[in-house]
């Protein structure tokens, strides 16, 4: 028997009520149209709180205007999280019970077996169970490392365009998301087709936004109204607040070269395309970095869009912390970059002023990022690398180090362009849709590579009786996911997957079949947005066809045209048709046969010659393989609290006074996620002590203060990190936190915790290391698994040993003698100790004791065994959820009646 059926009941419960609301057959046969506002949840839930927009009257006649702002899009911490399926309950079960000794889809067959014949559900397996019932099938998150942002900028062009440009920390985005927003933002003059939201295709992300529920089972999860109201009306407050902040402004736009933060991961297929053959100069590599820079009139830097080709794949399998991974950081430490580089030119920015740089994601489909920890080792427990259990700090500081290596040429191209800049500005936009129709894609005249001939024998290199695929042309009806080996199928296996050995064939309510295509126009650059993951050279030939197109219409109307991916909706990966015959991971993926990406730059080039032309988009029919998506009418709910909470503002543990490198906690009983979930609201602030007051110098919406949480019976344990850097500016320290707990299911009400105060100090610990070369450098010190999280070198550069260089050497049979306070740093750390150096190695006298990690423990405020302090009723919530179902099946059922 489970050991908490009453915990898989209410699983149950949840996934029948939550599936009413949200059911894939449902959503598509309802075509009621989507409310004016959000709909307001039952039992004290809110709808989304944007200010009002208001347009500056100097914002027309020809004025250009432009208006920034970032914005939490973060549900609550339990919302299951993106993409990997090993995430899913049958085989995280099966790696956890088998001590992660393989690799977790070896475990697949076994975890299923396990959890048919009477295992523990995903939600009771956990010590610390999702009694909210955001994790239906996938383990619930732990934490957040940093919270998920959206970075807006709405442009303005004084001549009756306004576009809204969007970088959201997402995997990827429903198209009913981008519908959703759109129908209400229309109060604020942007409309659908203005509107651009790219995901940055984080793997940390939210996953239960789909309704199709291929996406559900294979990309994070059951549909979930809660999330999908966290995301969609987070997008919705940073786009207003963007609107509200519109000023006058001017713009420019310049190419760089961004060399060591990406590589193309499939050069054999890559290799496979004329361009890599024909001397095009075109590379496998992705390195160009686009930078639009954004400016008041006065000179204040709102920030930059940036456009660049790269996944969000440093977050592994089993890190269940939601995090915007090496892309957030970059977008951090780029507007920090610009904010500070500003002040130091002269600028004053007004109170409240953000410096917001939007990335939109490029052509990434085989592009992943370059990153490293400095080679340090964060394995606390000895498992197998990619199956760590360990915190995963060093993938936070592999994300830091990722994010950072963007910065230096952002602030170059910036910093070149602040005298070019204008602002004489047009807009324009135009959008489509394309269907999934089994349509014949047409040769297209702008790309010459896009029409090879399918040769059996060419292909596969042996003689076949099977002639010419006569659906090669077409795209499929169905939606496929091979097996991504690379293996060759001499024959037709099913209708334009020609050589696709099928796994899924998913239908219109599994699989999204209309998928939504845009080009934007800022002058003479052209943005063609696309709705999933193109491979670097699928978005080079857009690029190619879309510029070739409307130039053909109106001549020099497009100086460069910019890919943007996983913009507006998500259908996987788009290969080529020659990185098709390679069949690797990206073939295997582009759903609808090698057409696939073809028959989108088809429809984006015909954007392209409409916006050349000035004329709309036609009406949408199936003739001219066009379908409408139907309205958003899957209901957001609020998140909302579902039972009372115990001891809620109880301080469990102090953090200590450290010196710098060393991290230290602070931990709290508080409330359910959902209680305690507040967008653009910190939960924990870490402040620093100013004569009397106290200063805030970083929160839990920066990845510098990561928040972790645990369920414990009835109580909700919190625990707030921080890791001092290297300069980090010694002082009185302390941890202040302002939660929500709840009275009752839907009554919320506030708290304030102050930890006690502990000191930062310089570190006195400082020593020399010896390299392979027998070169003996100043050290930094090796991070503890369990502590730190911030990028720290294995070097300190700006160190000097007895006022000379950081680097030495000894020479053989002699030695160095190191006193105390000899070594020193641009940061004030030193060495407390006598060092003695030979050519051999390094002694230290006497040397910083050692500290052993150890595994996390989950200690009940009232007891000592997990989930024994407090009986948790699980009825209340699964009550509250029904409610929420039956009111939706209500609630829909009279919007089909009125339509």
């Amino acid at each position: 028997m489970p050991r908490r059926p009453a915990l898989r009941l209410l699983s149950a419960l949840t996934v029948v009520g939550l599936a009413l609301l949200g059911t894939p057959g449902a959503a598509s046969a309802l075509s009621a149209p989507v409310p004016a506002a959000p709909v307001v949840a039952l039992a004290g839930g809110s709808t989304a709180s944007v200010p009002a927009a208001t347009v500056p009257s100097t914002c027309v006649a020809g004025v250009f205007c432009a208006g920034a702002a970032s914005g939490d899009i973060t549900p609550p911490i339990t919302s299951p999280q993106w993409a990997y399926t090993a995430r899913n309950c049958a085989e995280a079960v099966a790696a956890e019970s088998s001590g992660f000794q393989y690799e977790p889809e070896n475990h697949v067959e076994e975890g299923a077996a396990y959890l048919l014949g009477g295992g523990p559900s995903c939600v009771a397996n956990r010590v610390g169970p999702d009694t909210e019932l955001y994790a239906k099938t996938w383990p619930p998150s732990e934490g957040t490392y940093g919270r998920l942002l959206a970075n807006a900028y709405v442009l303005d062009d004084g001549k009756g365009q306004r576009v809204a440009i969007v970088q959201a920390d997402l995997g990827g985005i429903p198209g009913e998301v981008h519908t959703y927003v759109a129908d209400h933002l229309a109060d604020v003059g942007i409309t659908r087709d203005h509107l651009l939201i790219s995901a940055t295709h984080t793997h940390g992300s939210v996953g239960a936004m789909w309704q199709n529920g291929g996406y559900a089972a294979l990309g994070g999860d059951e549909y979930d109204p809660r999330v999908f109201y966290a995301v969609a009306n987070g997008l919705i407050t940073a786009i207003t607040k963007a609107v509200s902040r519109l000023t006058p402004a001017k713009i420019g736009v310049e190419v760089g070269q961004i060399a060591n933060a990406n590589h193309n991961r499939s050069g054999s297929a890559w290799n496979l395309n004329p361009e890599a053959k024909n001397g095009s100069g075109d590379t496998q590599n992705a390195y160009r970095f686009v930078a639009m820079r954004v400016d008041t009139l006065a000179g204040v830097p709102l920030g930059l869009i940036t456009n660049f080709s790269n996944h969000g794949v440093i977050v592994e399998t089993f890190n269940y912390y939601l995090n915007g991974d090496q892309a957030s950081e970059t977008t951090r430490s780029v507007s920090a970059a610009i904010r500070a580089a500003a002040v130091a030119d002269g600028v004053t920015f007004p109170a409240d002023w953000q410096v917001v740089d939007a990335l939109t994601n490029g052509a990434q489909g085989d592009i992943t990022p370059e990153a490293d920890n400095a080679g340090w080792n964060y394995d606390a427990y000895g498992y197998d690398g990619g199956l760590d259990r360990s915190p995963p700090f060093g993938q936070f500081a592999k994300m830091e180090n990722g994010g950072d290596r963007q910065t230096p040429e952002a602030l170059r191209l910036w910093r070149d362009l602040g005298s070019k800049l204008t602002s004489d500005v047009t807009i324009d936009a135009r959008m489509d849709f394309v269907c999934w129709c089994g349509q014949g894609v047409e040769n297209d005249p702008f790309d010459p590579y896009d029409d090879p001939k399918y040769d059996p024998i060419a292909s596969c290199g042996e003689p076949s009786t099977t002639a010419d695929d006569p659906s090669y042309r077409s795209t499929s009806r169905e939606a496929i996911l091979g097996t991504g080996d690379g293996a060759c199928f001499p024959t037709t296996v099913y209708p334009a997957h020609h050589r696709e050995q099928q796994l899924i064939v998913g239908t219109a309510p599994v699989s999204p079949h209309v998928a939504r295509v845009q080009v934007i126009r800022i002058n003479d650059i052209g943005l063609a947005a696309m709705p999933g993951e193109p491979t670097i050279q699928m978005g080079r030939r857009v690029e190619r066809s879309v510029k070739a197109a409307a130039n053909a219409v109106q001549a020099g109307l497009f100086k460069d045209v910019f890919v943007v991916g996983l913009a507006n909706d998500y259908m996987s990966y788009m290969a080529t048709t020659q990185e098709y015959e390679q069949y690797d991971y990206e073939g295997s993926f582009s759903l609808f046969g090698q057409q696939t990406g073809n028959a989108l730059k088809q429809r984006l080039a015909h954007l392209g010659q409409l916006l050349a032309s000035d004329v709309p988009v036609e009406p949408c029919t199936v003739e001219r393989n066009c379908i409408e998506p139907p309205p958003t009418t899957e209901l957001a709910i609020a998140p909302m609290a579902t039972a009372p909470d115990v001891l809620a503002g109880t301080t469990q543990t102090q953090p200590a006074s450290v010196q710098r490198f060393t991290g230290t906690t602070f931990s709290w009983i508080g409330g359910g996620p959902s209680a305690e979930w507040t967008q653009n609201d910190e939960l924990v602030e870490l402040q620093r002590q100013s004569g009397t007051s106290w200063q805030t110098v970083a929160t839990d919406i920066d990845s510098t203060v990561p928040v972790h949480y645990d369920k414990c019976g009835a109580e909700n344990h919190w625990t707030a990190y921080t890791d001092p850097t290297v300069d980090a500016t010694p002082g009185t320290y302390r941890f202040h936190v302002t939660g929500h707990s709840a009275l009752a299911p839907g009554q919320v009400t506030p708290y304030t915790l102050d930890s006690a105060p502990f000191t930062v100090a310089p570190y006195t610990y400082l020593t020399v290391v010896k390299d392979g070369d027998g070169v003996f450098h100043v050290g930094n010190p090796a991070p503890d698994p369990l502590a730190n999280y911030r990028y720290r070198s294995k070097y300190d550069t700006s160190a000097t040993v007895a006022g000379l260089g950081a680097t030495f050497t000894v020479p053989v049979g002699q030695s160095r003698t190191i006193a105390p306070g000899e070594i020193t740093d641009a940061f004030g750390n030193t060495n407390a100790q006598t060092i003695t150096v030979s050519s051999t190695g390094v002694q230290a006298e006497p040397a910083r004791a050692a500290t052993e990690p150890t595994s996390p423990q989950l200690v009940c405020a009232s007891a000592g065994q997990p989930n024994a302090s407090v009986p948790e009723t699980p009825w209340t919530p699964g009550f509250v959820l029904l409610a929420m179902a039956m009111a939706g099946l209500v609630i829909r059922r009279s919007r089909t009646a009125r339509s």
